[in-house]
């Protein structure tokens, strides 16, 4: 109901909506390929 009411508010929130969720996975990425890094430096050689 609200889409068809005013769509490009809307469409504008999502979109602000969206773009906060794909910045908060990117963290949440960024974070853990550090933590595998680390976590791989302290394995022995050739394993």
């Amino acid at each position: 109901m609200v889409l068809i009411v005013s769509p490009l508010e809307s469409a504008a929130v999502l979109t602000l909506l969206g773009g906060i969720w794909l910045v908060a996975v990117g963290a949440v990425e960024i974070v853990t390929a550090l933590q595998v890094r680390s976590r791989a430096r302290k394995l022995p050689p050739g394993v």
